[in-house]
């Protein structure tokens, strides 16, 4: 199975370095065929990645690729590294994952999400992020569940997934020819409309709950002003 990684990044360049480094420590499944290819999208014109993505392009068994959409939005970010992914060569990918420049993956991530696709003969498979704090969690974050994501046991089924954590099957991005909005580029929500076209297309969405990814909360996102504007995003998306 040819395997596309896929990370699309905005002026971050500490955590592509640092999700680039938990990729390149995964336990790598069998069924995968190397090098595994890592898109990295870089969305900022002025390229302010690209030293952070390269610095890995020797990797032994990942094949570390750096490209820029100068377009702002993170649909066109997303649309271009599926289109990098699938391309046209014998390269091309037979499954696209995607995991967001603010994540570490756990060591057996990958061979998590894998297994649960054959398993389950799953089209998507998505699996949980998990919080991390930068500092020390606030109480009344963890009390309130202000930045945990729900869980599910692996195997269940799903209406809908995002982007932080998914293996898509390339069959589905070839027949679901409308990915990822770009007129919601910079509002969000464009995942979450993908995924519910790709439910209503009939294809499968599988949960994976041992394919752990952990998403570091910065100090800037442990307010209760910061709480309160992403739920009004949501809201209104």
């Amino acid at each position: 199975m040819r395997i596309a990684v896929c990370i699309t990044t905005y002026k971050r360049p500490e955590g592509v370095a640092r999700v680039l480094g938990s990729i390149a420590g995964i336990d790598v499944p069998s069924e995968i065929e190397l090098p595994m290819r890592v898109v990295v999208v870089d969305n900022d014109a002025g390229r302010s990645r690209e030293t952070a993505a390269r610095e890995f392009e020797g990797a032994e068994w990942m094949a570390v690729e750096y490209h820029c959409e100068a377009r702002r939005g993170i649909s066109q970010a997303r649309n271009r590294a599926v289109r990098e992914a699938l391309g046209d060569g014998l390269d091309r990918a037979d499954a696209v994952v995607f995991v967001d420049d603010d994540e570490v993956v756990e060591p057996g991530w990958l061979a998590a999400l894998v297994r649960a696709k054959q398993e389950y003969g799953a089209d998507v498979v998505a699996g949980p992020v998990l919080e991390r704090f930068a500092g020390e969690a606030p109480e009344w974050g963890v009390r309130g569940g202000f930045f945990g994501r729900s869980r599910h046991a692996t195997g269940t089924n799903m209406t809908r997934a995002a982007t932080g954590n998914v293996l898509i099957d390339a069959r589905v991005l070839r027949e679901v020819r409308t990915w990822f909005d770009e007129a919601l580029g910079l509002v969000g929500g464009e995942d979450v409309l993908f995924f519910r076209r790709v439910h209503a297309a009939g294809f499968s969405i599988v949960w994976a709950d041992d394919a752990v990814a952990h998403e570091y909360i910065g100090k800037d996102r442990v307010s209760v002003r910061w709480v309160l504007r992403r739920a009004q995003r949501m809201g209104a998306t």
